[in-house]
């Protein structure tokens, strides 16, 4: 059985290998990575986190960039290997199955942590619209920390508890997907989970964004600035965060849901073209691109408005308008 197992693996290996718009792809999708890497700290030096103001906000966004980051790193990697290995690996050039478990495990590590890290910032809000006299006087800087420490732990856990176990790490395998027939009912279990987190994620903000938007303080009272500038303050990381969510919980839905309807969509059982459908739509790989995309269409509109605020010389009627 092992031998048959071997042939037909080489069979795949060695048809990915003759496909030169297969390998091409493949390293188009590794450019695009290090493309993101480029844009994240081209990012992060043009505007930092200082946007966020307050200090536990600041270590979970930044977490989430670091995430975001450790992600596209591990995937332009095992890009890059899957390409080395096609082009120059000779006839059937298979891999170690624990060395795709290694790299695509910490792509897919850093994909859940940074979900989890979301969901901390959608918590986070939520508290901060409900609570925001007292959210606005507290740091929180070490329960930011704890919070972001068990992100990490929680999502090396998930992986360990849903793939370990049925992982041979032993194998040879013809591509670089954690996915097999072993593995596929503990991956489709871990993708699931993160699904629901992201999922959370995204009601929770949504229920912060209405908590906030029917939040009106006393004009009179003596914290009502305060008061204001944190709902606004509040209006501003929810509608930055939101649009970030939905894109990623798309391209998570997209190939988790695509590669059910495969057969569907695609009448071919040809392993090529299961594997490039799959590639197609492996677009969390990609997530760097589309955040740093909306991170600076979001800030340069908030510029243009302090831009305009302080050329119009309307800053004095900056609070009068929050209280509107």
């Amino acid at each position: 059985f092992q031998m048959v197992d071997i042939n037909e693996s080489c069979f795949v290996a060695d048809q990915l290998a003759a496909s030169q718009a297969y390998v091409t792809f493949m390293a188009v999708k590794a450019f695009l990575c290090y493309l993101a890497l480029l844009l994240l700290v081209w990012h992060v030096k043009r505007n930092g986190v200082r946007w966020l103001v307050h200090t536990n906000t600041k270590i979970v966004f930044s977490s989430y960039l670091v995430c975001n980051f450790v992600a596209s790193a591990a995937f332009g990697i095992i890009y890059t290997v899957d390409v080395y290995r096609l082009w120059l690996g000779g006839p059937c050039p298979l891999l170690h199955y624990r060395v795709v478990f290694v790299l695509r495990g910490v792509g897919i590590i850093a994909l859940m942590s940074e979900i989890l890290c979301g969901l901390v910032l959608s918590l986070e809000r939520l508290y901060s619209s409900c609570r925001p006299v007292h959210f606005e006087k507290a740091a929180s800087v070490g329960l930011s920390v704890v919070a972001v420490v068990v992100s990490l732990v929680t999502s090396t856990g998930v992986m360990v508890v849903f793939l370990v176990p049925l992982s041979n790490f032993s194998a040879l395998v013809p591509t670089t997907n954690l996915k097999t027939p072993e593995t596929a009912e503990g991956y489709k279990m871990m993708i699931y989970f993160m699904i629901g987190m992201e999922l959370a994620s995204i009601l929770t903000f949504h229920i912060g964004w209405l908590v906030n938007y029917c939040s009106k303080p006393d004009p009179d009272a003596s914290s009502s600035i305060a008061l204001l500038y944190q709902i606004k303050e509040n209006a501003e990381i929810i509608s930055t965060m939101l649009p970030i969510e939905y894109i990623h919980s798309f391209f998570m839905c997209a190939i988790t849901f695509g590669m059910a309807l495969y057969p569907v969509i695609v009448q071919s059982k040809s392993p090529l073209n299961m594997q490039i459908f799959l590639e197609v739509l492996s677009m969390p790989a990609h997530f760097t691109l589309f955040l740093v995309a909306i991170l600076e269409y979001k800030l340069a509109r908030r510029r243009r408005r302090l831009r305009h605020c302080v050329l119009s010389d309307e800053t004095s009627h900056y609070f009068k308008q929050l209280r509107k």
